[in-house]
């Protein structure tokens, strides 16, 4: 649906009786697909930074509605506990959420995953490292 909205005009998505019936036409054929295929869901953030250096996120689930649900939960005990303003945010606005409260956030709308990555080297997601000891790995 993600690549579909990119074919189709802004003042399409913005007209709420079309998107809906978008959404009817299409909603059989996702649950079919989810029933074949299954429910995971995963994501792969790759982030190149200004020093040429790269490092990865990745977070796998085994049920989207379920990650989609824990992740909603996580967000709403930010907000009420003054983590975070209602809405949605840039990281680097000030009603987004602090900095000092990322972690905590993470923590709890990765839960139930089956694989949870942050801030890692691309190798160490693409293979299997082997330790040889003193902080060294191939």
């Amino acid at each position: 649906m993600e690549a579909m909205t990119n074919l189709l005009p802004s003042e399409f998505l913005r007209d709420r009786s079309k998107v809906q019936r978008l959404v009817e036409l299409f909603d059989p054929v996702v649950r079919a697909v989810d029933g074949i295929a299954g429910e995971r869901v995963s994501m792969r953030v790759d982030l190149e930074l200004s020093s040429g250096r790269s490092k990865v996120g990745l977070f796998s689930h085994k049920k989207l509605s379920a990650s989609v649900g824990i992740a909603t939960a996580a967000f709403a005990l930010a907000i009420l506990e003054g983590s975070t303003q209602p809405g949605v945010w840039f990281p680097e606005e000030s009603q987004g959420l602090a900095i000092e409260a990322r972690e905590v956030l993470l923590k709890r709308a990765s839960q139930g995953t089956f694989n949870f990555v942050m801030n890692r080297s691309p190798w160490t997601i693409e293979t299997n490292p082997k330790e040889l000891g003193l902080g060294i790995y191939v």
